[in-house]
């Protein structure tokens, strides 16, 4: 048996089972998003936007499908992430988030 520090030791193998996958960004329409006004548009707003990912995945931000992200304000955005994205609905009146990213998808692929 080895040193307290190295026992158990990991299977070499275990860092192999992971293939690394490309993320793949429009940025084109990320700009788009980022030239809207936040869907919430009241005086707290501040200017300026962030896309916001509308369904998260288990490690760093949501996906980054075009039909995923909704423009939000850094205030609003930040809101939206701490008392979690139904809240924020119910507390705007804004409707399912999921719905408006994927309108605002649908304009964007007719206008371009």
């Amino acid at each position: 048996m080895g040193t307290k520090g190295d026992w158990p030791r990991p299977n070499p193998k275990f860092a192999t089972n992971f293939e690394k996958v490309e993320r793949v960004i429009d940025w084109d329409y990320r700009n788009y998003i980022k030239e809207m006004p936040c869907l919430v548009n009241n005086d707290k707003c501040i200017s300026g936007v962030d896309p916001y990912h509308v369904r998260i995945r288990t490690r760093g931000a949501g996906c980054h499908d075009r039909s995923n992200l909704v423009p939000l304000c850094r205030i609003h955005h930040t809101e939206c992430n701490t008392i979690w994205r139904f809240t924020f609905e119910d507390k705007y009146k804004l409707g399912d988030l999921r719905m408006r990213a994927e309108n605002i998808q649908h304009e964007y692929d007719q206008a371009h």
